[in-house]
């Protein structure tokens, strides 16, 4: 896939606006040490995927590098993450004409990871790259809400994830108040009636959202684990249907 498939983070700045970057206590105006790094942040705090690949958020990477020394051994790079095996991801430095992410040892002191034999190169696309991990595992995990959430997308090839980024940049944007929403019809949806209201209050302390999955009729779903074993057996989740706009109308039963 060529730059062609970067439409969707590239849109209005990623997922998330410098606007809305705001509700997730991000500043509009942060900056990171390379410039794809602060595109990227201004999209979503940081990206874990399913294999161990982590990019790191504004509030982890300045630590990561200050535990790796990277500052000491490599003064010309940043470690802008990890495939949770041992291996890191270097950047140049203010390097917006440089832009190969390559891959090294954590704790190697090499202070030239580009020279042949030394770093192993990833990628001159760092976005491109993330959009294909992306199509190709299905789901990220992102930042929302003081939280982490898995999020999928309904036919996860290139065309729709293009298509579906600008709506989950929305959602994330809300998540505090949509998650609220979908926990109390979950309740609704579930409660017979003359239940005390200690009861409500467990069980909308009980829940938690864990994944988000954007779909392509306009959409989406949140769905809900029980994290107190008494609403919902092992195994199984609630996942709660959103119409397009934002009100549930829906919840299945899910293994």
């Amino acid at each position: 896939m060529g730059r062609g498939g970067l439409a969707g983070w590239h849109r209005c700045a990623g997922w998330l606006s410098a606007a809305d970057a705001r509700l997730l206590a991000m500043a509009p105006d942060l900056e990171g040490p390379v410039p794809v790094l602060t595109r990227l942040w201004r999209c979503t705090p940081g990206l874990q995927f399913p294999d161990g690949v982590v990019v790191y958020g504004p509030q982890d990477l300045p630590e990561r590098n200050e535990t790796y020394e990277v500052g000491e051994y490599q003064p010309d790079w940043v470690l802008i993450g990890d495939d949770s095996g041992g291996r890191g991801l270097f950047m140049r430095r203010a390097g917006g004409d440089r832009p190969s992410v390559y891959s090294l040892g954590l704790g190697d002191g090499d202070r030239d990871i580009d020279r042949p034999g030394v770093g192993e190169w990833v990628t001159d696309d760092l976005l491109g790259w993330l959009t294909e991990r992306l199509v190709r595992q299905r789901y990220v995990t992102v930042s929302a809400a003081d939280q982490e959430l898995t999020v999928g997308f309904d036919g996860a090839d290139l065309q729709a994830v293009a298509e579906l980024l600008p709506r989950a940049r929305e959602v994330l944007a809300d998540f505090a108040a949509l998650r609220q929403a979908g926990a109390e019809f979950l309740w609704g949806w579930g409660a017979e009636g003359g239940e005390p209201e200690e009861e409500k209050t467990h069980f909308l302390e009980a829940v938690t959202a864990t994944a988000l999955v954007a779909e392509r009729a306009g959409g989406f779903t949140v769905n809900f684990e029980d994290s107190s074993g008494t609403y919902c057996q092992e195994g199984y989740w609630y996942a709660v249907r959103f119409r397009g706009d934002r009100t549930p109308f829906a919840v299945t039963r899910e293994a």
